[in-house]
């Protein structure tokens, strides 16, 4: 099947070649602006996409699972071992998979926040999302926006115990009781603060 790019009209009108593309064609029509996006038939399962700042991604409907699978690459492999290339490949279903790393991740921590921020682009920001999967960018964003999370909540609540004379170790001994409601009071604030400044933005 050779390439062909939708154009606004085909894409509107869902005017695709096969069962499995209008699946993919539909996927992609949720998750991201098709104005700003080109999309191109592959095969009979298969669109490519190119971004405006020309980042490609693969989107193949998988008849097994009944969804739709992202990619960066398409390889057509016909042997195990690439001499060339120098790749290795391992089989997993019926497909043969690159050994590949990942370069420039970030392997820190993943706190509860940078999760909350992970479930917030699924659900409300998709385009970034993908864009970020893409650009194999998603843990780098994650960790720094733990990182980011953790020093802002140390950063105020420090700032809380300086200015209020109740959050005082004198004061925790006198009256506990005071002291913990008054800490949990400051770090809700805080939390809250937290969520609009760097997770639901």
């Amino acid at each position: 099947m050779t390439i062909q790019l939708l154009n606004k009209e085909n894409i509107s009108k869902n005017q695709v070649d096969t069962i499995e593309q209008f699946k993919v064609l539909a996927y992609l029509k949720k998750q991201f602006n098709t104005d700003e996006v080109s999309l191109y038939l592959l095969d009979r399962f298969t669109i490519k996409l190119v971004d405006k700042n020309n980042n490609i991604g693969y989107f193949k409907y998988n008849s097994k699972t009944k969804s739709v699978d992202f990619t960066k690459k398409i390889l057509k492999i016909k042997k195990w071992r690439d001499k060339k290339m120098e790749l290795n490949y391992t089989k997993v279903g019926d497909y043969l998979l690159p050994n590949l790393t990942i370069n420039n991740q970030n392997y820190g921590k993943i706190n509860e926040y940078g999760y909350l921020r992970l479930e917030y682009l699924k659900e409300h920001n998709k385009g970034l999302y993908t864009t970020l999967l893409m650009k194999d960018e998603l843990t780098n964003h994650l960790v720094s926006v733990s990182n980011e999370c953790e020093e802002r909540l140390k950063t105020l609540m420090d700032n809380y115990r300086k200015n209020d004379n109740k959050l005082s170790e004198k004061s925790k001994e006198n009256n506990q009781l005071e002291w913990v409601e008054l800490m949990n009071n400051y770090r809700n604030c805080v939390e809250e603060i937290i969520l609009k400044e760097f997770i639901y933005v």
